[in-house]
């Protein structure tokens, strides 16, 4: 089985659209997977498999603002709907 870390930034269509459907409510409490890089920082990692390949896709503060800041937008439209729905009644 081969191995590849990716940073979030690089990731394919396809592995975008994995990492979507399996963490469709952010990523705060799946496990993660922590490492050391060569520069001494600790990264913390998701894990994707696909196929015969292990991704260990990176995650940076910049991606969990932007999970939770698209949960909160679904939810503020969901709201949305919800009153809608109410008023036509």
């Amino acid at each position: 089985m081969n191995r590849i870390i990716v940073d979030y930034k690089k990731l394919n269509k396809e592995l975008l659209l994995l990492v979507t459907e399996r963490f469709q409510d952010g990523f705060d409490n799946e496990p993660k997977i922590l490492f050391t890089n060569r520069n001494n920082e600790i990264i913390e990692a998701i894990e994707i498999k696909m196929g015969d390949t292990i991704y260990l896709v990176k995650l940076g503060v910049r991606l969990k603002n932007q999970t939770a800041e698209l949960k909160n937008r679904i939810e503020d439209d969901l709201n949305n709907d919800y009153l809608e729905d109410l008023d036509d009644s």
